[in-house]
């Protein structure tokens, strides 16, 4: 997602904390599909970093995972997230922490404080 396409539709009224049929946020979306910059804008226009979707997944979920649920940790992310109040206690509905799912990266344990 292009950031200056994301500022011109935040300027004009798009919704920072919409839904998805998922129940998933732009941040949501985010943290998966765009890089630091979309994040840092829509967290900086009020988005919730400690939002759930429907599988009670947060963008620090997102962040962790690719689209395919395989191992990402995109630490750049993960920072901003957290330096906006992300929940890495949060559980989904696999029972899974971020933490959980960074076991697999010594650096994104210590990103998280696991």
């Amino acid at each position: 997602l292009d950031p200056q396409a994301i500022r011109v539709l935040l300027d004009n009224g798009a919704d920072v904390a919409a839904r998805d049929e998922d129940g998933a946020t732009p941040l949501h979306e985010a943290a998966t599909h765009s890089g630091p910059e979309v994040v840092r804008l829509l967290l900086e226009r009020g988005a919730d970093a400690s939002a759930r979707d429907d599988r009670m997944e947060t963008p620090l979920h997102n962040a962790m995972t690719d689209e395919y649920g395989e191992y990402i940790a995109d630490l750049e992310k993960v920072q901003l997230l957290l330096a906006y109040g992300a929940d890495v206690s949060a559980v989904n509905d696999d029972g899974r922490t971020a933490c959980d799912l960074a076991r697999q990266d010594d650096e994104a344990m210590r990103a998280l404080l696991c």
